[in-house]
């Protein structure tokens, strides 16, 4: 790592970055791919683009062409006739491009298409895989379809998915290290919440404390009551903290090299309410009753169904939601344990299950993160589980 500019916070190994591209491509040569084309649009759920560049997604959208045969284009925002990154973070990278592009001008839509179509052509792509549909802009794949109709374009999210799913060693020290953080943030609450205390002070302290201890990507929720703790839509954090009262917080940041992980307590200041107690108590007998199912070709859309099943016998109201799901470069990633996922689980996915307990009057969860190992899983945060009083 000390080969690297001191600037570029954590980045991964070269090794690493050229172990994803070998994968990627060989399961490109099996499917018939001659580029994938991957579009993001910040760092939450900027994976993809990250995954295969190391590199955070900037103010405004990253745009990757990924070649089966040479080394990807990498386009976002900037001049054209000026290099859009430095040397020193663009690996295996043929130039950074730059457009003057912007989603909220609407007369700059065909900038990237025509770029991306003069790059297909240069290479020669008759067949083209869409990397996570929901995130390529209309202009882009129309674009793509007006100017070459001849390349055929086909989803291959699923081909990406299954590769970026399993962790890789180096990975692994890195959503450790990021699941310590959060138990490290986690036992900073107390020290923050108090009375006369606003939600937003709360968050913003929380926030700071996080990037000082080296987190980027900064998703913070919360939300204070006497007794119905739960969290806030964004922008409703004016509440003031009085005594007596319990919080709710989600604590899902990434680490300097953008690495995802979660936990989620409620605490409480000075009593605890016994149904606030149980309620919280049986999210994390939920989570552990889920976690003991959690094994290499255990099927998520089953374990969901089993996680209904065990909430309707303690008389708490279905999940309707993921209450567990992938995390990595995204906050959240497959597999996800909804019905509709197809993917199974394998040795070394990172899970964050937070299964949670709705019964009209409660409505709190409790989440943690999970490696899967050989046998089964292990739990990598280590915070009081239940509620924590102040």
């Amino acid at each position: 790592m000390s080969a690297f500019d001191p600037r570029y916070i954590e980045p991964c190994s070269t090794g690493e970055l050229d172990r994803r591209h070998r994968a990627v491509r060989a399961a490109m040569e099996r499917e018939g791919f001659d580029a994938l084309l991957l579009y993001n649009y910040d760092n939450f759920l900027g994976g993809y683009t990250r995954y295969l560049t190391d590199n955070p997604v900037a103010e405004y959208p990253t745009c990757v062409v990924f070649y089966r045969e040479d080394d990807l284009s990498y386009i976002v925002h900037g001049a054209p006739d000026v290099p859009s990154r430095p040397d020193y973070c663009m690996r295996r990278v043929t130039a950074p491009l730059g457009l003057p592009f912007m989603t909220t001008l609407h007369y700059t839509d065909s900038l990237i298409p025509q770029l991306v179509c003069e790059d297909l052509r240069r290479h020669g792509v008759k067949r083209l895989g869409l990397i996570a549909r929901q995130m390529l802009p209309v202009s882009l794949v129309e674009g793509i379809h007006a100017a070459l109709p001849a390349v055929e374009q086909l989803d291959a999210t699923d081909l990406l998915d299954r590769i970026k799913a399993v962790k890789s060693e180096e990975e692994i020290a890195g959503l450790r290290k990021i699941a310590h953080t959060h138990d490290i943030l986690g036992a900073a609450v107390p020290s923050v919440f108090r009375p006369g205390r606003t939600d937003y002070e709360i968050q913003c302290d929380l926030k700071h404390i996080a990037a000082e201890l080296g987190c980027y990507g900064l998703n913070i929720q919360l939300g204070s009551d006497p007794i119905h703790p739960k969290m806030n839509p964004p922008g409703m954090y004016g509440r003031r903290v009085e005594d007596g009262d319990c919080i709710f917080i989600l604590l899902e940041v990434s680490g300097p090299g953008g690495l995802y992980g979660e936990i989620a307590r409620v605490w409480s200041l000075g009593r605890l309410d016994e149904a606030l107690v149980r309620a919280v108590d049986s999210c994390f007998a939920a989570q552990d009753w889920i976690a003991a199912q959690v094994r290499p070709g255990a099927d998520p859309a089953e374990l969901y169904r089993l996680n209904n099943e065990f909430l309707a016998e303690r008389g708490y109201g279905a999940e309707k939601r993921l209450f567990a799901h992938g995390q990595g470069y995204d906050m959240v990633e497959r597999p996800a344990f909804v019905p509709a996922e197809r993917m199974k689980l394998e040795e070394n996915m990172f899970l964050a299950i937070h299964p949670g307990a709705s019964n009209g009057v409660f409505a709190v969860n409790g989440c943690d993160n999970y490696l899967v190992t050989a046998t089964g899983c292990e739990r990598l945060t280590h915070l009081h589980r239940g509620v924590i009083l102040v």
